[in-house]
């Protein structure tokens, strides 16, 4: 008969182990004591060449059977006598839906209803939430037929992006640059928005609320460079308030009365000072390095509210604190190589932190850097869509 081992307060499963969200949330809670257990469906990954990591675990896709994954994480946890998991990526929805089986099985999660998922992962939902609350969103329209879509294009000058409903990262992410194009994607109608595009900084509003939905932990960046020139994920950021934009933020989380991690996206133009809602990522965001660089420690608020410990409000860290992913930089160098042109300004580092790269723990690079040159190999793309968008629809 196989022995369970009792439930452990100091033991930590995190999941989606590859890459540099889970990095920083395994870095963090080893620092601080915990036994920390990082899976992932590969087995390469940074975590694994990590020093940090305490024990190492391979998943089964939760893209391709939600169910097994579930299972999977009930059975480790109850093994492995661990009491607290923490997902790192689009896994969180399998999370909500099976909140109180994993409760059921002292399993605990902070993560909030399936149904505000949804309502902030869709992007038509998240804008139609956005507008509902009197908060500047840039025009769009999710169209019913290839005219009314065209018809859009053409009242906004052209200036348009074609966003699927369910994307992340920038994956699903296109500009449309002549009305002409809008019919590759007639087969797909319903599946995505038409939104005018808008010129300005990328600002990410990052939150942690608890178990009593309110917010804990508040922290806010602009973008200075992202891994596509098109948009997606940050490569250079530096920290900043913006008091207006944050208000916004909260008062979209508030409304849904949330639990757990989410960044809320805005636009910004500094020269009329005028701001947009952009979209919500409810989960763990892929600049966590930077807030943990400041001492703001978005791992540590969610054990706290998971442990039910007495946490401090925490909205105040310096401005102006810069931190680089230094493997996306070498993607938006070799992305930019093969259109043609490239920016020496890209290397002019000044004082910056790095999301990885240390002499500290130089196995966890070296582990990001052959796990995106495979990826690059199999998919011929630095930013492959295969197994990297969750139909939230599913569950």
């Amino acid at each position: 008969m196989t022995t369970l081992a009792p439930k452990d307060e100091s033991r930590v499963l995190i999941t989606y182990g590859w890459n540099r969200i889970s990095y920083v949330v395994n870095r963090s809670l080893r620092r601080l004591g915990y036994e920390t257990f990082v899976a992932d469906r590969d087995w390469l990954t940074m975590n694994r060449l990590s020093k940090y990591t305490y024990k190492n675990l391979r998943y089964p896709s939760f893209y391709k059977s939600p169910d097994r994954f579930i299972e999977w994480v009930l059975n480790t946890c109850k093994m492995n006598g661990i009491r607290y998991w923490i997902p790192c990526h689009e896994e969180i929805f399998i999370a909500a839906k099976y909140k109180a089986k994993l409760l059921e099985n002292e399993v605990h999660v902070l993560v909030t209803s399936l149904e505000n998922l949804k309502k902030t992962h869709l992007k038509d939902q998240s804008a139609y939430l956005a507008e509902t609350l009197g908060i500047n969103v840039p025009s769009w329209i999710k169209p019913q037929s290839m005219a009314e879509a065209e018809s859009f294009y053409l009242n906004n000058d052209g200036n348009v992006l074609l966003k699927y409903i369910q994307s992340n990262s920038g994956k699903g992410v296109l500009y449309i640059r002549k009305v002409e194009d809008l019919s590759r994607f007639s087969s797909q109608i319903g599946q995505w928005i038409l939104q005018k595009y808008i010129t300005g900084v990328g600002v990410g509003v990052s939150c942690c609320y608890g178990k009593n939905h309110q917010c804990m932990t508040l922290f806010s960046h602009k973008r200075i460079l992202e891994k596509s020139a098109s948009g997606g994920t940050s490569v250079i950021r530096e920290s900043m308030h913006f008091p207006e934009i944050e208000k916004a933020a909260m008062k979209i989380l508030d409304e849904l009365g949330w639990e757990g991690p989410a960044m809320v996206e805005f636009k910004f133009n500094s020269e009329t000072g005028e701001w947009w809602f952009i979209e919500v990522n409810p989960r763990l965001w892929g600049s966590i390095s930077l807030p943990y660089h400041c001492g703001v420690d978005f791992p540590l608020t969610i054990i706290e509210e998971l442990k039910g410990a007495t946490s401090k409000r925490q909205f105040d860290y310096p401005e102006n604190v810069k931190s680089t992913w230094a493997v996306g930089l070498i993607i938006r160098i070799a992305n930019d190589i093969r259109q043609g042109k490239f920016n020496f300004g890209y290397l002019k580092f000044g004082k910056t932190k790095f999301d990885i790269l240390s002499l500290d723990d130089p196995g966890a690079v070296i582990g990001e850097l052959v796990y995106y040159g495979k990826k690059c190999l199999s998919t011929l793309s630095f930013n492959p869509k295969h197994e990297s968008v969750f139909d939230i629809e599913m569950l």
